[in-house]
């Protein structure tokens, strides 16, 4: 059962949560918590009221998603996701239509590239520092992407603009954006 219809170039932000089992989930609930004091810091002020932030970005391409995770950036299918044991925030573009094709394209580019782990890392940096656009050990999109700066890439090829570049885009920026990204479902546990 798809718990929301989706239209090609819509932006599925997931929260990231941790747990006790398996251990690697110890790990995930620190990157979780570096991304999300990373955007709290950088977007607070835009979205006062907002207590959760997104950890995660998947673009829909029409029957598939596309996303930069680990290990490498990969076609993902909806149930493969779980939305049933998520939360999360499908957001829309307001533009012009997206050239799906040319999104298709863009991504089929990246299939198979690492995950930037050295961006990750200076997200959390900037996160305890408090310094928002800290950058030092990642490949700022030389040759690999995190998630959302992979997305980016994916939607701008396709017709999106974005105020930021790339490199600076993260997954909450989607939900701050409220000029250009509507928020069309969501689902809170």
């Amino acid at each position: 059962m798809m718990p929301h219809k989706f239209v090609p170039g819509d932006v599925l932000l997931t929260y990231g949560s941790w747990g006790w089992w398996p251990p690697r989930r110890w790990v995930l609930g620190v990157v979780y918590k570096a991304i999300e004091e990373y955007e709290r810091a950088k977007w607070q002020k835009q979205c006062p009221n907002r207590k959760k932030w997104p950890t995660h970005v998947r673009v829909w391409l029409g029957g598939m998603f596309f996303e930069a995770t680990w290990p490498v950036a990969k076609w993902t299918r909806l149930d493969e996701v779980r939305l049933g044991k998520k939360r999360y925030d499908v957001v829309r573009w307001t533009g012009d239509d997206l050239d799906v094709k040319k999104m298709i394209e863009e991504a089929a580019t990246m299939i198979g590239t690492p995950y930037d782990w050295g961006d990750l890392l200076d997200m959390g940096i900037a996160a305890i520092a408090h310094i928002p656009q800290f950058r030092i050990f990642g490949d700022r999109m030389k040759k690999y992407r995190v998630c959302s700066t992979a997305a980016a890439q994916v939607l701008r090829a396709g017709g999106a603009t974005f105020t930021l570049p790339d490199n600076q885009i993260d997954p909450a920026c989607f939900l701050a954006n409220t000029r250009d990204w509507r928020v069309v479902s969501k689902k809170r546990k």
